[in-house]
């Protein structure tokens, strides 16, 4: 077997002073001036027998003790002589201990009897090794100081950094020094009778052989290491040889236990991380390739809240994952009790669970899990108001036409509810009832429906049931009908409108945006390619805006913006995402797998939203830990800054709808949705595609409107947008 060229067998110079070598070594240590000697043996001999004589207690047999000290001491020539002088050269301390068996006596025997003689003997003979030394230091001092091993292997390749100290118990002098050698001196200078090794380069496929058989196979594996690719290759070495693995993951305490030993043909990692290939996570260098794997790995939905909330800020604010001295101090008691009853074969199986302390113990003012959860239950114990059949009827009687050629055939009411429900609306709520009767159709919005992040005094609900009747007015124009939209009623509180429709064979069909009601979509893929807008779309455009007399349409390059656009339109998504109400508003808007957008085919699927693969995982962690953390200190907004940055740059042109008329009344509202979505389905005509947003405040210096943004994209970049169809 070759041996590994950075293996190390550390340990401090033992001087046995019975022999001359002995004594001169002793007597030139002893002669240097900068060596700090402690010669504590009696105090030992003496804390000896008092554990030999359990039944003479020290507080009343002093003498008895001394005693039995003195008659130990005359064994020997001299007191030097006396079990072993310990040389640590790294600190250049020269201590006095007891003999091995002495030493261990005296160091386990507070271990009894919860680890009985028999078990101790045991454990002394096993083969520990440990890859990756921050959680892994603690568990190796664990099991050090309950002497719960024989022999302890130690990987890792970087060296101990002023920010480990946040977590690992090491003293500055030892900054710049190997992880693996520091944790090893610690170990030593509790018990310099164990068996430390250590790689220095980590554990990589070239040593793999050495550290898990040179001198004997190991009993158990603890994996603690960054590198994805060294945590699927030594389980695949370690399943081979049937070694059991263990890991902690110091967030909420998750234990994991693969016990290859047991079962031979058991999945890596309980099957969690399907197509794991060791050769090819070793291509992945980012941590946007590594971080999908990383999440399945230590479970997307069971980290803490506030690992879910440093997601997004990794390589933005953070430099790596956070991690605590408690948690890793937890996760070292624990570890060592786990593994010592591994070796001891008194736990079997395999499996992975958390010992959260916040899931068992009843601190109300901490809420692990946050605030979004609570809200939700409040949310459902809220009455939801209700527009009842009667209410309708009664509703529709005060504004039922005297006289009506109204008439939808029966065969075009399933092609118009289709339509009519394919409009966009914020928080995906589709706030509308449609109720077709002989005389008219009516719109009613939905009061159970109003109570959105945006939706305040009923504005983005109001702007959804404009872009939901030009949608029905496009394909009834379609179908040969004629529309009259009638929005007297629009400025009273219970929000009537009513639209008559007459076919008539004089009604020219129109099939100017129709088909775009089906097809309109959003993309944020960024075109490599310089675009010049369709003259035919701005002459289009320019007619929506010359035709209609409640707002002025004004369209410019996205580069020509100025910078507090870009910062206002960040800040908007920023308020969004940060509010309980806002992210509850988001999970209804966006469906966060392809498998949800299939089934439902509701919302704007996720896997279109054009982020990278970190940004996309992050999402997905971070939003409910967002919401829950509002420390001003706590940074969170960066990332979610620098998306809303690119995707507005990953535009062409930048829209805004400018009413003419400042007083605001519901009617507005009504229109600016109207035409919001007239613009949008020119745009899917004309090959171009929009992403609406919105200023939660009117910035300093700019026009009180609803920016647009614009995308030009190609047939081959078709993500459709679906709706609920429901309400009727």
């Amino acid at each position: 077997m070759k041996t590994s060229p950075t293996r190390q067998l550390i340990r401090p110079e033992f001087i046995d002073a019975s022999n001359k070598q002995g004594k001169r070594r002793l007597e030139a240590l002893r002669g240097t001036s900068h060596i700090i000697i402690q010669d504590l043996i009696e105090s030992q001999v003496y804390e000896l027998m008092k554990i030999r004589h359990p039944q003479h207690p020290s507080s009343t047999n002093k003498e008895y003790l001394h005693a039995r000290v003195n008659e130990y001491i005359s064994e020997y020539n001299e007191s030097d002589q006396i079990g072993n002088w310990v040389y640590y050269n790294w600190n250049n301390r020269l201590i006095h201990i007891l003999g091995k068996e002495e030493f261990t006596e005296l160091r386990t025997n507070r271990n009894k009897l919860k680890i009985n003689d028999e078990e101790q003997q045991l454990l002394a003979s096993k083969k520990v090794g440990i890859a990756g030394l921050s959680v892994g230091r603690s568990i190796a001092i664990t099991l050090a100081m309950e002497r719960s091993v024989g022999e302890l292997r130690l990987a890792d390749f970087d060296a101990l950094e002023l920010s480990n100290l946040n977590r690992i118990n090491a003293p500055l002098n030892e900054l710049g020094l190997n992880k693996a050698i520091a944790a090893a001196r610690n170990i030593l200078e509790i018990d310099p009778y164990l068996k430390v090794i250590t790689y220095t380069d980590g554990l990589h496929e070239q040593n793999m052989e050495s550290f898990f058989k040179e001198e004997g196979l190991l009993d158990l594996f603890i994996e603690e290491c960054d590198g994805l690719d060294i945590k699927i290759l030594s389980r695949y070495y370690a399943r081979k040889n049937g070694v059991p693995v263990f890991m902690e993951a110091s967030d909420r305490c998750l234990i994991d236990v693969e016990r290859f030993d047991e079962e031979p043909d058991r999945p890596i990692l309980h099957g969690l991380v399907p197509d794991l290939d060791p050769m090819h996570l070793k291509t992945l260098k980012t941590d946007e390739e590594k971080l999908p794997y990383l999440v399945k790995i230590v479970g997307l939905d069971t980290l803490s809240v506030r690992m879910k909330a440093s997601m997004l800020e990794i390589q933005q604010t953070l430099t790596s994952w956070p991690q605590l001295a408690s948690d890793v101090t937890m996760g070292g008691g624990i570890g060592g009790e786990i593994v010592r009853n591994i070796l001891l074969r008194r736990l079997t199986g395999s499996g992975r669970f958390h010992l959260d302390p916040y899931s068992k113990v009843p601190l109300r003012k901490i809420e692990p899990y946050g605030r979004y959860s609570t809200y939700i239950k409040q949310r459902k114990q809220i009455p939801t108001p209700q527009l009842t059949k009667e209410e309708i009827d009664r509703e529709i009687s005060l504004i039922k036409p005297k006289h009506s050629k109204h008439h939808i055939e029966i065969d075009d009411v399933s092609d118009l509810k289709e339509a009519a429900h394919l409009a966009p609306s914020g928080g995906n709520i589709q706030p509308w009832i449609w109720v077709f009767r002989p005389e008219a159709v009516y719109l009613f919005l939905d009061p159970s429906k109003t109570n959105t992040y945006l939706d305040k005094n009923k504005r983005a609900s109001l702007i959804a049931l404009g872009c939901s009747i030009c949608n029905f007015t496009a394909k009834a124009e379609e179908l040969g009908y004629d529309t009259t939209l009638r929005t007297n009623d629009i400025i009273k509180s219970n929000l009537q409108i009513s639209i008559l429709c007459v076919k008539s064979p004089k009604t020219p069909l129109r099939k100017i945006c129709h088909q775009s009601i089906y097809t309109r979509q959003t993309n944020r893929l960024p075109n490599k390619n310089p675009y010049h807008i369709n003259q035919s779309f701005l002459l289009e455009l320019i007619q929506i805006g010359h035709y209609n007399k409640h707002f002025s349409v004004n369209i410019t390059c996205t580069q020509l913006l100025h910078s507090t656009i870009h910062s206002s339109i960040s800040n908007s998504d920023i308020q969004r995402i940060n509010n309980t109400q806002g992210y509850f508003d988001l999970q209804n808007e966006i469906a966060w797998s392809n498998s949800l957008f299939d089934k439902t085919k509701i919302g704007l699927n996720f896997e279109h939203v054009q982020l990278n693969t970190k940004e996309k995982t992050g999402f997905q962690l971070n939003l409910p830990a967002v919401v829950n953390n509002k420390s001003p200190k706590y940074n969170k907004n960066l990332a979610v800054n620098n998306i809303s940055q690119r995707t507005l740059k990953a535009s062409q042109y930048f829209c805004v709808l400018t009413p003419i008329c400042q007083s605001h009344h519901r009617k507005i509202d009504i229109y600016l949705g109207l035409i919001f979505q007239k613009i949008w389905l020119l745009a899917e005509k004309y090959r171009m595609t929009i992403q609406p947003t919105n200023f939660q405040r009117e910035p300093s210096g700019l026009i009180h409107g609803t920016p647009i943004y614009f995308y030009i994209h190609s047939s081959n970049n078709i993500l459709p947008i679906y709706s609920n169809k429901n309400n009727f």
